[in-house]
């Protein structure tokens, strides 16, 4: 196992970007345990039952039940369940279940989640799934090279805008979904049940 202890979330940060790199899996957690604070992993993170001030973790992570009171980092693939974020930020792809962020969600790749909670949500990608849940806002970063953006909302509310900065955006509404503010750069598109 290996685990880097720091007392700031900005020096986690500046290792993230010293290039070091460690290949460890670790799993943590039998009860609920309580983390240091600030923890800076690397390789193939599996994390249970644990509290965490801030994590940045450069590798692949799994999160179960897992609470991060402030900043959860991942630079590569996520899937979490029944796990609790103040804010986050994801480059690579996100699957998420029963998880709820208080704050921005920032996402540079496909985003997939059911049963959650989201203050604001920020990506880039070709498309994102939102099955039974919840946001406040979708803002759908505009890329290069990708000609369509879709978000895909199943019995999901969004309770204010959704904006396609790219003006190529298209929101497929399914089930009892609703958009109670606008969509900017984008067309609304519902999908009849077969």
């Amino acid at each position: 196992m290996l685990k880097i202890k720091l007392l700031s979330f900005s020096a986690i940060l500046l290792l993230t970007l010293s290039g070091c790199v460690f290949n460890d899996t670790i799993h943590k957690g039998v009860g609920l345990g309580v983390g240091s604070g600030d923890e800076l992993f690397f390789g193939t993170v599996k994390l249970h039952n644990v509290i965490y001030k801030n994590i940045v973790i450069n590798g692949t992570a799994r999160l179960d039940n897992v609470f991060v009171a402030e900043q959860l980092g991942v630079n590569g693939n996520l899937s979490a369940n029944k796990t609790t974020i103040g804010a986050m930020t994801v480059n690579g792809n996100a699957d998420l279940q029963k998880v709820t962020v208080k704050g921005l969600s920032a996402f540079n790749g496909y985003l997939q989640a059911k049963d959650s909670s989201f203050g604001k949500i920020i990506f880039g990608t070709r498309n994102a799934i939102l099955s039974d849940s919840t946001t406040k806002l979708i803002t759908v970063r505009k890329e290069e090279n990708i000609t369509e953006q879709i978000i895909e909302l199943d019995n999901t509310k969004v309770d204010g805008d959704i904006v396609f900065e790219g003006g190529n955006g298209k929101v497929l509404l399914k089930g009892d979904s609703e958009v109670v503010g606008k969509i900017n750069g984008g067309t609304l598109v519902p999908v009849k049940p077969c």
